[in-house]
């Protein structure tokens, strides 16, 4: 074997030990381009050939892999509860009157909430929920 091939392998090596040490998935397109490379010195391609496509390879597996990985988190993306609520209809169980906070139930889960425009809802008044500030509701209430 070739010094050029020992150079690949260690690439090889050196990316699958950063990988391992990170799980970011940071290193690993580079074992499969330095595998064809450590190919393509065997059957004795041009050393500046070799690194164009190692080069190539890894922006390809860097490319593939993100877009693939952002799609995956997008389509796997959940709602946490709080964000969940929004649009959502509530039933006020705390008056809520102008400057001061009251109470909402929404979803089986009671919040503090308070009027979008300040204004006074009554208990038991119907409610939709406009966005969260903090841990308070902003709701107004439904026409």
């Amino acid at each position: 074997m070739t010094p050029v091939v020992y150079f690949w392998l260690a690439i090889v090596i050196f990316a699958l030990i950063i990988e391992a040490m990170s799980s970011a998935l940071v290193a690993v397109w580079f074992v499969p381009a330095g595998i064809v490379c450590m190919v393509l010195e065997a059957l004795n391609v041009p050393l500046y050939l070799q690194v164009v496509i190692f080069a190539i390879l890894s922006v390809v597996g860097i490319v593939v892999f993100a877009s693939k990985m952002r799609a995956n988190i997008e389509k796997n993306k959940v709602q946490t509860n709080a964000d969940s609520v929004i649009g959502c209809r509530a039933i006020v169980e705390v008056a809520l009157l102008p400057d001061t906070v009251g109470r909402v139930m929404v979803k089986g889960m009671s919040w503090s909430a308070i009027s979008a425009d300040n204004s006074a809802i009554d208990e038991g008044c119907a409610v939709k929920v406009l966005k969260i500030d903090g841990v308070k509701l902003i709701v107004e209430k439904e026409s």
